[in-house]
C-alpha cells in the first residue's frame, strides 16, 4: 500500500502539471485550503477509513468556494483513498447545484 500525505499529493499534482502545476503547499496551518498556484486552490484529504470519500467538510466548502469566487481562482478538492487520487472541480459542481 502506498502511503501518501499532503506534501506528496502536491508533488504529484505538480508532476502531472494538474491545472498548470506549480502548486505550493500552504505554510499557514489555519488556511482553509492546502495548496495553491496562481489560478487554483486545492483542499487535500488523505482517507484511511472506508466511509464516503466524497464528503467535504461544509465549513471548508463554504470558505473555499467564497475565496474562489472572490479571487477568481478555481477550487478543487483532492482525496487520496485506497491508492487512488480523486479530484473534483468544486466550482463546476457548485455551478450545477450538485
Amino acid at each position: 500500500m502506498i502511503v501518501l500525505n499532503e506534501a506528496i499529493i502536491v508533488y504529484i499534482l505538480n508532476k502531472i502539471e494538474f491545472r498548470g502545476g506549480n502548486f505550493i503547499k500552504s505554510s499557514d496551518q489555519y488556511e482553509h485550503y492546502d495548496a495553491e498556484n496562481f489560478d487554483n486552490i486545492v483542499e487535500i484529504k488523505v482517507r484511511y477509513q472506508d466511509y464516503d470519500k466524497h464528503i467535504i467538510e461544509r465549513f471548508k466548502y463554504d470558505r473555499n468556494i467564497e475565496h474562489s469566487l472572490n479571487t477568481g481562482r478555481k477550487f478543487y478538492y483532492a482525496v487520496n483513498y485506497n491508492e487512488y487520487l480523486y479530484v473534483w472541480d468544486i466550482n463546476y459542481l457548485d455551478s450545477i447545484n450538485y
